[in-house]
């Protein structure tokens, strides 16, 4: 997800060596552990984990925003981090959106 120009079309005109070390980095980010992101009233800014799935940082979010006793007004969506960059998020209900606002599945 880090890494989504890593495609064939895109690796077409680089030389070998640098079209597989490009390939090999995109493919660890994929196994990076997730952090999560928050921010409300109560707590502050706090960044949760690291988490190895995402239905872990799920239940940690949850836990965190229960917790705030607060409501989606001052609970902010849950930033969902992997490699430094944001690559998903959670809304206050605590479903799981893709960065264009599209439902990940």
């Amino acid at each position: 997800m880090t890494y989504d120009y890593v495609n064939d079309a895109n690796l077409a005109g680089l030389p070998a060596a640098l079209r597989q070390r490009m390939q090999d980095k995109a493919e660890a980010s994929k196994s990076l552990p997730y952090t999560v992101k928050t921010k409300c009233r109560s707590f502050g800014q706090k960044v949760l984990g690291p988490f190895n799935t995402l239905k872990e940082a799920q239940a940690a979010f949850h836990a965190h925003r229960d917790a705030s006793d607060e409501g989606a007004s001052t609970f902010h969506d849950g930033k969902i981090m992997q490699g430094g960059k944001q690559v998903l998020y959670f809304s206050y209900n605590g479903r799981i959106w893709n960065l264009d606002g599209t439902e990940a599945r």
